[in-house]
């Protein structure tokens, strides 16, 4: 008898070791597609604070 719950814990065990590998590997991909929407984001407002600058300065320049 504990043989065999020992194999039933041992088998839990293990499908508690995947699980928590796949929770650890969904948590990596999930941090990299924020942190590249991020870059994405801020890449995109760079650019559109540097054409409000380049509009600005053309409107304030003599033609």
């Amino acid at each position: 008898m504990t043989s065999f719950i020992n194999q039933m814990m041992e088998s839990k065990l293990k499908k508690a070791e995947v699980t928590i590998a796949d929770q650890g590997m969904i948590a990596a991909a999930k941090s990299q597609h924020y942190e590249d929407k991020f870059k994405t984001v801020t890449q995109e407002a760079q650019t559109a604070i540097k054409r409000a600058n380049r509009d600005a300065q053309a409107k304030l320049d003599p033609a």
